[in-house]
């Protein structure tokens, strides 16, 4: 995480389930940072090593006669040199990995044939500065060995037609049962195809970075787990922008996220998420969040789940931010239901109100009045005092109308002069009372002119 080093790799044992142990190779690379020092995501992977972690423990007890063991490897290269440094045992998987028969290379060759010239130069001049003395030729192994410096290390091998291969290479002494030095080996795994698949997949993850970085909203991964834990595996950069929250804040947990969600819209949200879990639908659906910096926000999202192995639902998809669009709507909402003059309700809002007040009348039996009225001699107004004047004192009506009724009554204008109150849970005894209040408090209420204006209701 410094930056020491380009990949981070170790060689441990873990626990299997059956209470086993394997040797696991564990490299990885950070490939994401939010600044210097600050990792924020790391891709790497566990590699299975414990039949060469075997066969090295084996070959470091075992004597010479287990050659034969040896040459039966057909995936892992074996490679046993002498103390002088020429090849003694030259498995199958070495003949597979450098092209060589073991007849060409044991008792004619060194290890050095295989090698990378240009790693072997540069780690003789490293040791050459950590002993002292100059080193070159297999002197780089044996004293590296020595060292404890070669033990598992990256080197590139050079087959016999040409090819180079990146090969995970360990180099340790071989004794016998009496302690005598009976020379080198070194094991071999071919890493060449699995690194060229990583480069791969970071190209890929990188491709897919820059393809989504502009796109508008977050384009996403969201895992539901059995145990009902959720997580979103991957997300795009546009998280910040609809969540206000980090990409690593969304791996770790979807509550990060969803916790944004506004009260009011959370049970329609987690409504919306189990139908398409259950029955394998696509999600589609619209609600709002409420942002530390943006306040609230409307969002929309789409996505199409799939079903695991193991019972966990994946949704991949998208959610974008639609506040200027749903601002827009609901203005075209409001400019075909609202009077612009007077601020009050119009028939097309008042069809739908009052089919609502009738179903819930013959569902609850609960009663509902409605109060009509309209100004006295109103066109003796405009033709005094002209149409300005006479809008001014709808505008002032309807003012009134709305401050003296109560939040759940819903006041129109029914056209001209005429205007309509739709009383909620209220009798006729209630409808005549209001109406009256109406009506003195519209006698005293002042207008741009010095006559009183009256209405009939």
């Amino acid at each position: 995480f410094r930056g020491d080093t380009c990949y981070y790799e170790s060689m441990h044992r873990m626990r299997c389930k059956d209470g086993t142990y394997k040797w696991i190779l564990d490299r990885g690379k950070v490939i994401e940072w939010h600044g210097p020092g600050r990792p924020a995501r790391m891709i790497g992977t566990h590699s299975d090593i414990s039949h060469v972690k075997q066969t090295e423990l084996e070959l470091r007890e075992a004597n010479a006669y287990l050659s034969g063991i040896f040459a039966s490897a057909e995936d892992v290269a074996i490679i046993v040199a002498r103390p002088d440094g020429r090849i003694a045992l030259f498995n199958r998987g070495a003949e597979h990995l450098l092209g060589y028969s073991a007849a060409e290379v044991v008792g004619r060759m060194t290890p050095l044939a295989f090698h990378d010239p240009g790693e072997v130069a540069a780690w003789g001049e490293r040791l050459t500065q950590y002993t002292g003395k100059p080193l070159a030729g297999f002197r780089v192994f044996q004293v590296g060995i020595e060292k404890g410096m070669h033990r598992s290390e990256r080197w590139t091998f050079v087959r016999k037609d040409g090819e180079r291969r990146k090969v995970q290479l360990t180099l340790s002494k071989i004794f016998d049962e009496s302690g005598q030095d009976l020379g080198y080996l070194g094991v071999a795994i071919d890493m060449t195809d699995y690194l060229r698949a990583m480069e791969a997949r970071e190209q890929n993850d990188h491709l897919l970075q820059d393809l989504t970085t502009n796109v508008p909203g977050v384009i996403y991964q969201y895992l539901s787990r059995p145990d009902g834990t959720a997580s979103f595996p991957y997300v795009s950069d546009g998280i910040w922008d609809v969540f206000e929250i980090t990409a690593e804040e969304a791996h770790q947990d979807a509550t990060n996220a969803l916790r944004r969600i506004h009260i009011d819209d959370a049970a329609t949200v987690q409504a919306s998420i189990d139908r398409s879990r259950t029955n394998l639908v696509p999600w589609i659906c619209e609600f709002r969040v409420v942002l530390p910096q943006h306040g609230i926000r409307w969002l929309r999202g789409e996505s199409t789940p799939r079903r695991a192995e193991d019972g966990s639902t994946y949704w991949h998809g998208y959610i974008s931010d639609i506040t200027q669009m749903k601002t827009l709507e609901f203005q075209l909402r409001e400019q075909a239901t609202m009077d612009p003059l007077t601020g009050a309700f119009n028939r097309r809002h008042l069809e739908t109100h009052w089919q609502r007040e009738m179903a819930r009348f013959r569902r609850q039996g609960l009663a509902f009045a409605m109060i009509m009225l309209d100004i006295d001699h109103f066109k003796r107004v405009n033709d005094s005092h002209g149409h300005n004047v006479g809008d001014e004192v709808l505008v002032r009506l309807g003012r009134l109308l709305r401050h003296e009724v109560r939040s759940t009554d819903v006041v129109y204008r029914l056209g001209g002069e005429e205007f309509l109150i739709l009383c909620e849970d209220t009798d006729l005894g209630g409808a005549r009372r209001l109406a009256e209040l109406l009506r003195d408090q519209l006698r005293q209420h002042p207008m741009p002119f010095p006559d009183r204006v009256t209405a009939s209701f």
